[in-house]
């Protein structure tokens, strides 16, 4: 397969990646973003992971219509999640850069030719895009970036993961998710992401960071994120869509690495908080009390820690 359409100005195949499960609501829309992206040079790789809805007949419509649609079936019968299929489209991708984004969502126009720009400026990695959210019950936007507040910076990645939890422009929730950003494929190839969990990109970010040698923010609306009643916003519980395990896995490896962790500790305890709630409320006391335990132990230690 060719990695560019011209060789003299040298555009570098994007493989997209978009998981799919039961998605023909908002699928086309989706799709039809990625196909009518300024820059060209995709291969757009379509998982279905064993829909039951229309969502397949909607991607063999872009696949008739666009070469560059390649639709796959997911490998196993049952549905494993958004984490199996991404493991599959990175077994399948042939570009130097790879961007994913979730089936419900869509993209501007010039999200992957900016985003291209930007990495070939700042030889960059990972670039990271800002994203703004339509609730569909309400049809309301909800933006994070504010008016002529436009930035472009690159960050090592400790420093990175060090501003994780920063609240200003919505920093925070563009570090914990997979979609949006284009990562260098040499990288992202390298990990996997867990099957059969809800925040696969929880457990999974974090390596890629640190595999990783530039990442940079660019400050402005690259895509929308769609809450509705099916997200994940809306959907599971609060210990599932915050697992503390995630937490206690990336602590260790910071700790190991000699590496600051301290707003790793205060996530993880507001974590750990939401453990004690479910566990009391259940019933469960095993749990509850390894939980309290877990909380106390930080909360004694915590001149060290904090």
């Amino acid at each position: 397969m060719n990695k560019t359409i011209d060789s003299q100005n040298q555009t570098p195949l994007v493989s997209v990646v978009i998981p799919i499960y039961n998605s023909d609501p908002y699928l086309e829309q989706c799709l039809s973003s990625i196909a009518n992206q300024t820059y060209q040079n995709l291969e757009i790789w379509l998982l279905n992971d064993h829909s039951t809805d229309k969502s397949l007949q909607i991607c063999e419509s872009f696949r008739l219509k666009d070469p560059r649609f390649h639709v796959v079936e997911g490998i196993n019968p049952c549905h494993h999640g958004c984490g199996a299929l991404r493991n599959q489209g990175l077994s399948l991708v042939n570009g130097e850069f790879t961007y994913f984004i979730d089936s419900d969502d869509w993209a501007y126009e010039d999200t992957i030719e900016r985003m291209v720009k930007i990495q070939q400026k700042e030889n960059s990695d990972i670039v990271v895009g800002n994203f703004c959210k339509f609730v569909t019950e309400t049809g309301i936007f909800k933006v994070h970036k504010r008016d002529n507040n436009y930035y472009e910076k690159t960050f090592s990645p400790v420093d990175w993961i060090a501003q994780e939890y920063e609240a200003g422009d919505g920093i925070s929730i563009c570090t914990l998710q997979v979609a949006g950003k284009l990562y260098r494929t040499s990288i992202i190839k390298q990990v996997a992401y867990r099957s059969n969990v809800n925040t696969e990109d929880d457990f999974t970010q974090y390596k890629i960071y640190l595999m990783s040698e530039r990442i940079t923010f660019v400050n402005d609306h690259f895509f929308v994120y769609r809450i509705h009643e099916d997200s994940l916003n809306h959907s599971g519980l609060l210990t599932d869509r915050f697992t503390d395990k995630s937490r206690e896995e990336r602590i260790a490896v910071l700790a190991s690495l000699g590496l600051p962790f301290k707003n790793q500790i205060n996530a993880y305890l507001g974590r750990i908080g939401y453990q004690v709630n479910h566990q009391l409320t259940e019933g469960t006391m095993q749990a509850y009390k390894n939980a309290c335990a877990k909380r106390d132990i930080i909360r004694k230690y915590d001149a060290w820690t904090l």
